[in-house]
């Protein structure tokens, strides 16, 4: 008799704990964090999230990653994320969305990091191969649509991003057209996996995710990325919709519970917390990373240069595979001010955490005015481009002459828009007359070269 209640009583517990609910682990703005600084990197959180979702069942689990995945450590960046797939792989994740600074190493690595991941890529609003707009998932009973959704404004960020093969549309344009597919498979929920946060961008001109949700209240849950917050379960607006962000650069991931009624598979209830991981010095073989050493590169830097000191080190380093450009918009990039004279190679990604390239475009003399006035009003954003070398207009054009056009360079970052912050200058660099080029030199590997040589 005992036995038998025994066996009952276990039979409803397992029922109980496992009946009409489904689970999602999200990570997101991971940004090649391979080693613990401070906080877990990857490897440790996306180890705790395999050891998670093995905990409540892979049967009812899905993990989802939401992107700028690959971009932000050198060490990723040595082997262009390719590691971080292997840990996506490792931890068993169903979907990886790109974000905007996945894009950055070009469409060959993207192309090949995407053949790696044993999951699905998804990003409706961007063509591009091997990538699908959406997936059915069965979990534990249920029926769930993903979609996904890369960050719409890659433009402002990417240098023509066309012309390299990535072809983006509109978030509201590409769930417009995918929703009638979706909906044929009747799917039980509805989840948006998209790098991109909720509030809106007047430089971006995005009207947020607020306005997303009210359109679409059949989407019931959106995981979100890009603006490095931590939201955990914010409501958006009084449209039904729950939004979920994990934050950025490790540290932890997000646990999302829905439950849904078993007999209707209605969904009931969405709750949701941050699990907050600590680095682990143990872990299995397939999350380990082996470490790097960093080697020096200068030990004659100079220290605690000002950012009009840093800014001119790399306008010299471009000026110098360069030599035809009249002179180089470029800022600071970074606060990092080293505090020694020995410069090792972490130090200089310090100095340059990003990929931009070098674009060079010629403009008269009406058209560098504007952009020396923009860069100049630039302040507010904390992200002026400094003119190296600071030479005055009469130097560069003769009174007779103000339609003669000079060469110049700019980062790719700025002369894309830099994030709507310099519409002027993308919108001179973008016209024909401006013959603008998008050279294949990385500003890090410059800048690495001439410090080499002028700082032994």
């Amino acid at each position: 008799m005992q036995r038998f209640i025994a066996g009952i009583f276990f039979f409803l517990t397992a029922f109980l704990l496992s009946a009409g609910e489904i689970y999602l682990f999200q990570t997101t703005d991971l940004h090649g964090q391979i080693y613990e600084s401070g906080k877990s990197g990857a490897p440790s959180v996306l180890s705790a999230v395999s050891v998670d979702a093995n905990r409540v069942g892979r049967k009812r689990s899905l993990l989802i990653d939401c992107g700028d995945l690959m971009q932000g450590s050198l060490d990723s960046a040595g082997d262009h994320g390719k590691t971080m797939i292997r840990l996506l792989n490792s931890a068993g994740y169903d979907v990886w969305v790109p974000g905007n600074h996945d894009f950055e190493f070009g469409k060959e690595v993207l192309s090949q990091r995407i053949r790696e991941f044993k999951g699905t890529v998804l990003a409706a609003n961007l063509q591009f191969p091997n990538v699908k707009s959406y997936r059915i998932f069965h979990r534990n009973g249920i029926k769930i649509a993903v979609i996904g959704m890369t960050n719409s404004h890659l433009d402002q960020w990417l240098f023509q991003p066309e012309k390299e093969g990535f072809l983006i549309t509109s978030v509201e344009e590409a769930y417009r057209r995918v929703l009638p597919q979706v909906r044929k498979q009747k799917p039980d929920i509805i989840i948006l996996a998209i790098h991109s946060g909720i509030y809106p961008s007047k430089r971006l001109n995005d009207p947020g995710l607020f306005v997303f949700a009210r359109r679409h209240p059949e989407t019931k849950v959106i995981l979100g990325g890009h603006t490095h917050e931590k939201i955990i379960c914010k409501e958006l607006g009084r449209s039904g919709v729950c939004y979920f962000q994990a934050g950025a650069h490790g540290g932890g991931y997000v646990r999302v519970k829905l439950s849904f009624d078993d007999s209707t598979r209605k969904l009931k209830e969405v709750s949701g917390e941050f699990i907050s991981v600590p680095p682990r010095k143990k872990l299995k073989e397939e999350f380990r990373v082996k470490t790097v050493k960093y080697p020096l590169v200068s030990r004659n830097f100079p220290v605690k240069p000002s950012d009009k000191q840093k800014a001119e080190i790399f306008g010299f380093a471009i000026m110098k595979s360069f030599p035809d450009v009249k002179g180089v918009f470029h800022g600071a990039l970074t606060n990092f001010r080293p505090k020694y004279p020995a410069l090792s190679r972490i130090h200089l990604f310090q100095l340059c955490p990003f990929e931009n390239r070098v674009i060079t475009a010629s403009l008269n003399k009406a058209e560098f005015e504007a952009v020396l006035k923009e860069q100049k009003e630039s302040g507010k954003f904390d992200m002026i481009q400094y003119y190296i070398p600071r030479n005055q207009t009469e130097q560069l054009w003769s009174a007779d002459d103000p339609e003669q056009r000079h060469r110049f360079a700019f980062n790719s970052y700025a002369a894309s828009g830099g994030g709507g912050r310099f519409p002027v200058l993308k919108q001179i660099i973008n016209k024909p007359a401006a013959s603008a080029v998008l050279s294949d030199k990385r500003i890090f590997d410059l800048l690495e070269s001439y410090i080499k040589e002028v700082y032994k």
